[in-house]
């Protein structure tokens, strides 16, 4: 799952603006066997903004008698943002709370900018069973 490009904001100097009224949730999910190419989490927030991702379950699992691998490189969920590209909406407000993870990792976790952010930090973490 991919959230990215939210809001797009394309006038250049102005990305840094926040706009509370786009919002994502992605939410009671189970996750299991994404990212092939590695670099992705199985859930992303990518150059976007406002989105909860909550109660997700992560990792290998047997499901109606098929069974899952783990998510590539173990990345349940990964933040990211390409700083300083004028074409990009930038990161902001990003939540991940209450997942469990069964082995896998969250990345991007307290990432801050103290340049653009209002109050410098751009994701927040907690209650994420390992």
């Amino acid at each position: 799952m991919r959230y990215e490009y939210a809001p797009r904001f394309t006038s250049g100097s102005e990305d840094d603006r926040v706009d509370p009224n786009i919002t994502a949730l992605l939410e009671d999910n189970e996750v299991h066997g994404n990212g092939t190419d590695g670099t992705r989490g199985s859930i992303s927030m990518d150059d976007a903004q406002n989105a909860m991702i909550r109660n997700n379950k992560f990792g290998a699992k047997t499901i109606g008698d098929v069974s899952y691998p783990k998510n590539a490189n173990d990345i349940a969920i990964k933040f990211g943002w390409q700083k300083a590209r004028s074409d990009r909406t930038d990161l902001y407000n990003g939540t991940a709370t209450g997942n469990t993870l069964n082995g896998e990792l969250v990345v991007g976790c307290g990432m801050m900018d103290a340049n653009n952010a209002p109050g410098g930090q751009l994701t927040f973490c907690s209650n994420n069973t390992p």
